[in-house]
């Protein structure tokens, strides 16, 4: 996406139908870019012991931690196209 940018296009709108994508509009003159970014996890959450979730009476949050479990990387991948109107 930053090569479209770096060649003059500007954001127009980003639509982002879920927490996990996100679709950006770029556009310069006679022409318009739409581009996909998706986020996903590298792998599962790590899992969390029934009595972890427990909370002692009058108490509304808790923090939960899980030692020496490994988190999950988060990856994004972005692509980008190009639209063109079709010829009459």
């Amino acid at each position: 996406m930053v090569e479209f940018v770096e060649d003059g296009y500007e954001l127009v709108s980003v639509v982002a139908p879920s927490n996990q994508t996100r679709f950006y509009f770029l556009r310069k003159p006679g022409k318009v870019v739409k581009c996909r970014e998706e986020a996903g996890l590298d792998g599962p959450l790590p899992t969390i012991p029934p009595s972890a979730l427990a909370l002692p009476a009058g108490q509304q949050t808790a923090l939960l931690t899980t030692p020496g479990a490994d988190m999950p990387k988060v990856h994004v991948d972005i692509t980008c196209a190009e639209l063109v109107r079709p010829e009459r």
